[in-house]
This record gives C-alpha cells, structure tokens and sequence, in this order.
C-alpha cells in the first residue's frame, strides 16, 4: 500500500498538472469572436421548442378528451 504523500503527489502529477497546462496555454490565445450571426440558429432552436411545446399539449389534451369521450360511451353501454 502507497503512503498517503505519495498518492497525493501522484494526483497532483496526473490531474493538476495537465489541467494547468492547458489552463495556461489556452488563456494565452487571443480569439476575436464575432457572434452576431450565431445567434440566428438560437433564434430558431426557440421557436422549434416552444412550437414542440404547444402541440404536445394540444395532443395530450385530444387525448384526454377522446379517452373519457370513449370511456364515457363504454360505461353508457353504447
């Protein structure tokens, strides 16, 4: 069994130091980003769901009301 320095220096040498790494490397870019004509597609991502919104509602309430429209006729014997 390791000694608990020994793990905690393995960790160190196998988590921290990549994660670091990267942190630094990536910090140094300089990205100029222009996100004026990304924003359309979000723009139509909500429409679509909240279009996906409304008509499962409409199909959860026809179904409702076709279900206790043939319930009802059930139980009336017809």
């Amino acid at each position: 069994m390791k000694p608990v320095a020994s793990l905690v220096s393995e960790l160190g040498a196998r988590v921290l130091a990549p994660g670091v790494d990267r942190f630094f490397s990536f910090s140094q870019l300089r990205l100029q980003l222009e996100l004026g004509d990304s924003l359309g597609p979000t723009a139509i991502f909500w429409a679509g769901w909240w279009n996906t919104l409304r008509i499962s509602s409409l199909a959860l309430l026809l179904s409702t009301l076709i279900g206790q429209i043939r319930a009802l006729a059930r139980r009336s014997g017809s």
